[in-house]
C-alpha cells in the first residue's frame, strides 16, 4: 500500500479541514428512538458542516445516500448475530477512518467509540461521546448469552469507561445518566446535558376526531422502557375505557420475551387490573 495517501475506505472524496464523522449503530431512517434523533442531527449538521454518517445497511436502503446534505455510508451487517453486525460495522469504521481526515467524530455507542478512541492520537480528531445508556445494563438485559461471551474478551463497563475517558466532550441524556457517568469519574464541566429534539413540523396538529382515552406507545419492550409503570398508570384512569396500542420494531430482540406472558410475569407480581381496557393490541413492524 503506498505512501501516507489514506483513500482506501468507503469514500475518495477530498477532506475538508471542517469534515465531521457522525455514527450510529442503527439504520436510518429508522422506527428506533436512536435513528429518528439521528436524523434530526443530520438535518442540523448537514447544513453547517461537510458531514459523514456512517449507520447500518437493511435491504430497502441504499449502500450511499445524500441525506441533508450530508453523505449517509451505510454498512450491511448480518442480522443473524448481533455480535457479527457489530464487529462487521467495526472493521467498516476503521477502514472509513484510514480514507478520511476528521476533525471531529460523533459517536453514540462504545461500539462506535472503541474504535473511535484506538484511532485518535494517529488520526487527531476530537471525539464527542452521546451517551444515550450504558451497554453493561441495556445489552446484558437484552442480549445476556451474547453479552456473556463477549465479556470473556473485555467487560463491557470496562469499555464504557475507555470511550468516556477518552472523550473530549460527553452529551448524556438525562440528568440520571449525567449523574452516573460523574459518578465514574468524570469531571461535571466534561458531562453536558442533551435531550433528544423532536422536529415537531412532522405532526400534524389540525384538529380530527380521536378515540377517547386511545394511548399509542411505539419502541422497544425492554424491561426498562417502562411499559409496566404504564399499565399500572392506567390502572389509575377511572371514567372513560382505555385503548392502548403497542407499536414495536419487529426485530426487537426483547420482543421474544414478552409474547405469551401474562402482565403479572412481564410487570411483577401484582396482578394488574385491566379489565377496563377496550382494546390492546401488539403490532410488529
Amino acid at each position: 500500500v503506498p505512501g501516507p495517501t489514506r483513500r482506501t475506505g468507503m469514500s475518495s472524496s477530498t477532506s475538508s479541514p471542517k469534515k465531521v464523522l457522525l455514527c450510529g449503530f442503527t439504520a436510518v431512517p429508522g422506527p428506533s428512538g436512536l435513528a429518528c434523533w439521528l436524523e434530526e442531527q443530520i438535518r442540523l449538521l448537514g447544513s453547517r458542516y461537510d458531514l459523514d454518517v456512517l449507520t447500518l445497511k437493511t435491504e430497502d436502503l441504499s449502500h450511499i445516500e445524500r441525506l441533508h446534505g450530508a453523505r449517509l455510508l451505510r454498512v450491511p451487517v448480518s442480522d443473524d448475530s448481533i455480535l457479527s453486525a457489530i464487529q462487521t460495522y467495526q472493521r467498516a469504521l476503521a477502514r472509513q477512518l484510514e480514507s478520511e481526515d476528521y476533525l471531529l467524530c460523533h459517536y453514540h455507542s462504545v461500539w462506535e467509540g472503541v474504535v473511535l478512541a484506538s484511532h485518535k492520537k494517529r488520526s487527531g480528531y476530537k471525539l464527542v461521546y452521546e451517551v444515550g445508556g450504558l451497554p453493561s445494563l441495556e445489552f446484558k438485559a437484552v442480549y445476556p448469552k451474547e453479552c456473556a461471551q463477549l465479556e470473556k474478551s473485555r467487560p463491557l463497563a470496562q469499555m464504557e469507561q475507555y470511550c468516556l475517558e477518552e472523550a473530549d466532550a460527553v452529551l448524556a441524556g438525562s440528568e440520571q445518566l449525567r449523574q452516573a457517568i460523574i459518578a465514574r469519574g468524570l469531571p461535571p464541566r466534561r458531562v453536558e446535558l442533551v435531550y433528544p429534539l423532536v422536529n415537531t413540523g412532522s405532526f400534524d396538529v389540525t384538529e380530527t376526531a380521536r378515540h377517547p382515552g386511545t394511548i399509542l406507545y411505539l419502541g422497544s419492550l425492554a424491561p426498562w422502557q417502562g411499559l409496566g409503570t404504564l399499565l399500572r398508570a392506567m390502572e389509575m384512569m377511572v371514567g372513560s375505557p382505555v385503548k392502548l396500542n403497542i407499536i414495536c420494531p419487529h426485530g426487537d430482540p426483547a420482543r421474544r420475551e414478552v409474547l405469551g406472558k401474562s402482565t403479572a410475569d412481564l410487570f411483577g407480581q401484582n396482578p394488574l387490573n385491566v379489565s377496563h381496557l377496550l382494546h390492546l393490541s401488539l403490532i410488529h413492524i
